[in-house]
């Protein structure tokens, strides 16, 4: 998995933009949603993360990790052929941007990868409840 950072969504689009037949779609992913699984047999795909954080999982071979803006932008390669997932661990916006124009084909299963992000997921959702549990303990 590549990727490059931005300080500026400008800037990333600029990168991206430069040849003409690329296409883009704006995103939305709310706190805990998860695209398909799913690849692109022929095109090259990069997601332009510019608001909250984002699992990317690529797999099973290529593993995961997660992005957060943080005031910045994030551009992330897929390969074509490639599964892959993204699980928003916050709210998201972001933009796909593709090389050529190509179909996209589910898949019912990541293996491991998928797992492993959904597992993150729940223990950071359960380490906040932890920590709210044991704040309203020492309240009392």
């Amino acid at each position: 998995m590549k990727f490059e950072v931005f300080d500026k969504l400008r800037g990333a689009l600029k990168f991206l933009l430069l040849e003409k037949e690329r296409s883009s779609v704006a995103h939305v992913l709310k706190k805990g949603a998860e695209t398909k699984i799913h690849y692109h047999p022929e095109a090259r795909e990069w997601i332009v993360l510019y608001e909250g954080a984002l699992g990317v999982g690529l797999g099973p071979s290529h593993g995961f990790k997660t992005f957060t803006a943080e005031g910045r932008v994030t551009v992330i390669e897929i390969p074509p052929g490639v599964a892959h997932i993204a699980v928003a661990f916050s709210d998201c916006e972001y933009f796909v941007v593709r090389n050529k124009a190509d179909k996209i084909k589910y898949c019912g299963y990541l293996g491991t990868v998928a797992e492993r992000l959904r597992a993150k997921q729940r223990a950071a959702k359960s380490g906040r409840a932890a920590r709210k549990k044991q704040q309203s303990g020492k309240k009392q």
